[in-house]
């Protein structure tokens, strides 16, 4: 049986940016591990991020003005965006992402799981009609590889579904076309 996406979008090929996440744990010394993605362990910004987006101009396509606890990433508008998710850990994760569906490009072993039983692993790849989701489970010792085109100005989240591992740091913050939703703003204030 070949499993066929209902709407039908053509692949996303050429990519303008890449993201590399690799799921782990941070331990901070008090007996309390958090996690994270990127190079840091995801915390909500004491100024939403939109809020620090809005006013800056164009200084809002500078990843530093959000502060690295919310794992910015400053995506231009219509770039195809390629995230790679490893999950070398012990546990597997669902990654779910606002404002977008992805495409699921591929999927099979990470780090130790490629050398351990090659035989035991497959990679699967995506075809000419690749499946849209907006969450994606990435199992123990494994990667995912999405795609998506940057089409909805907004500060939008990609975050574990489990609540107790999104709230322990699980998540980056995508700052999706600033100079875009600035306009969309001032036009909708009649500014």
């Amino acid at each position: 049986m070949k499993l066929q996406p209902l709407v039908k979008k053509l692949l996303l090929t050429k990519i303008n940016k890449s993201i590399v996440l690799k799921e782990r744990m941070l331990p901070t010394g008090y007996g309390v591990s958090y996690f994270a993605l990127g190079e840091a362990s995801y915390a909500p910004a004491l100024v939403p991020t939109l809020f620090s987006a809005l006013p800056m101009g164009k200084l809002a396509s500078n990843n530093a003005i959000y502060g690295a606890q919310v794992e910015p990433h400053v995506l231009r508008h219509m770039a195809v965006v390629g995230i790679t998710i490893h999950c070398p850990g012990n546990r597997d994760h669902v990654f779910h992402a606002h404002g977008h569906s992805f495409q699921i490009m591929e999927f099979g072993p990470s780090g130790d799981a490629s050398t351990a039983n090659k035989s035991a692993y497959q990679v699967g790849k995506a075809g000419k009609w690749p499946m849209r989701h907006d969450s994606v489970l990435v199992k123990t010792l494994e990667y995912v590889k999405l795609r998506f085109r940057a089409d909805n100005p907004g500060v939008w989240l990609l975050s574990e579904e489990v609540e107790a591992h999104s709230f322990k740091g699980q998540g980056i913050n995508f700052i999706e076309a600033p100079e875009v939703f600035q306009h969309q703003q001032k036009t909708a204030r009649g500014t």
